[in-house]
């Protein structure tokens, strides 16, 4: 699907004990060889140095889209209950 991915954190908040980072994954399409993004958001805390919970938060249908596993726009097709281009 992608190789060589890397993962850029955009912006990162902390307050005491919480954590929240805002990245982005960049990766090279296997079928493709194009540059694919997603979008994703990870939050945790921390006691005494430990990570005690963790939540991830990722765009996998933007990302599968662009690797070409799901159809383009099927985000919007669930929305709408059709194709949006039609109306």
């Amino acid at each position: 699907m992608a190789n060589n991915a890397r993962i850029t954190i955009r912006e990162h908040f902390e307050q005491e004990d919480c954590y929240v980072a805002i990245c982005q994954l960049t990766a090279t399409s296997t079928s493709t060889g194009e540059t694919v993004t997603m979008d994703g958001c990870c939050y945790y805390k921390t006691q005494d140095g430990t990570i005690t919970y963790a939540e991830n938060y990722w765009n996998f249908i933007d990302f599968f889209e662009q690797v070409g596993t799901l159809d383009a726009g099927t985000f919007a097709k669930g929305l709408t209950g059709g194709d949006p281009a039609q109306g």
